[in-house]
């Protein structure tokens, strides 16, 4: 296992691509998004500062601080990262893997339609569950789900009439709405 991979997949594939909506807000969450940001970016170069000490300085020492922070001259005599107890939440790892799990599924059945369409094209998407507490950890992630996934929409509904095409999460179905061949959907999920 490398240094990086348990850091740079989730900070640049997931993190940094689900923060960008933010960035365009002028809110709150704007707010609370830079300052993880913030903390993820300087944390990352003092984990890396002992295998790339130049690089790694060069970047500290142009990273913005808060204001109201005390800020050492150096990242060489910044104290080594270490794991932050009240940082580790099961239930939110738990979320998160069911949201990346959505993410996953939805891209999937994007490359699958893509190749017959245009590369950029956003789909609208839905998610369909008979379980309301599933959906309940899924709706406040619709944004971050529209973002990774590259949708112009992706919404959450308990199940009614309508049939989903994908199981993605225990207790959760997703699809693609987009207008179809019959065959296509068999490919992709042959117990249609």
């Amino acid at each position: 296992m490398k240094l990086g991979d348990g850091y740079t997949p989730p900070f640049c594939d997931v993190f940094i691509e689900a923060i960008k909506p933010y960035f365009s807000a002028d809110t709150q969450r704007r707010i609370h998004a830079q300052d993880a940001l913030w903390v993820c970016l300087e944390t990352g170069l003092r984990l890396l500062h002992p295998f790339m000490p130049y690089i790694t300085e060069e970047l500290w020492q142009r990273l913005p601080s808060s204001q109201d922070s005390e800020r050492k001259a150096s990242i060489m005599i910044c104290d080594y990262p270490s794991s932050i107890e009240m940082w580790t939440n099961e239930k939110v790892e738990t979320e998160m893997d069911m949201v990346l799990a959505t993410v996953k599924t939805l891209r999937a059945l994007r490359a699958a339609e893509s190749l017959k369409r245009q590369r950029n094209e956003k789909f609208h998407a839905f998610a369909l569950s008979g379980n309301a507490l599933t959906l309940g950890i899924v709706k406040p992630h619709e944004l971050e789900i529209r973002t990774l996934a590259n949708l112009s929409s992706f919404e959450v509904m308990l199940r009614g009439e309508d049939k989903a095409f994908v199981v993605c999460w225990e207790e959760i179905e997703i699809w693609i709405s987009y207008n179809v061949l019959y065959f296509i959907l068999c490919k992709l999920c042959p117990s249609f």
